[in-house]
């Protein structure tokens, strides 16, 4: 199966987030807790090819397809709540259907031929990413 640098990413944060399912995160860039500075400090090798930008989109197509998913994670010492990112486990098993494959990859929806099923469209395009 020929693997995407999306994927590539992807697979790589998942790895970091299930690695290290209590980390303080945000998708913010100018927070003290940017999602992309804080995994890459984590595991700098894992991320290392990849530049901010890629790991944020990657963490938001995650997010979008419910493979991963903000929560609360903590609190600080006086009480107020903090939120992370955690991998849901059922969702790295399943395959995608194809309307979460479209959802994720909207360019897809070009590449069909006339009269094309989505089955028939793209079998290997939705093949999974988490094997």
């Amino acid at each position: 199966m020929r693997r995407t640098i999306s994927e590539a990413v992807e697979r790589a944060v998942v790895s970091v987030l299930m690695a290290y399912p209590n980390e303080r995160l945000s998708l913010a860039p100018n927070s003290q807790y940017y999602a992309a500075k804080v995994l890459r400090g984590l595991e700098p090798e894992g991320l290392a090819p990849f530049p901010d930008d890629r790991v944020v989109a990657a963490m938001r197509s995650l997010e979008r397809r419910e493979v991963i998913r903000e929560q609360r994670i903590g609190s600080t010492e006086h009480g107020r709540g903090f939120n992370g990112y955690v991998v849901v486990p059922e969702k790295i098993a399943a395959p995608p259907t194809s309307a979460e494959h479209s959802a994720a990859n909207p360019s897809d929806r070009f590449n069909k031929t006339p009269g094309a099923t989505a089955d028939a469209a793209a079998p290997a395009a939705r093949a999974r990413v988490f094997d």
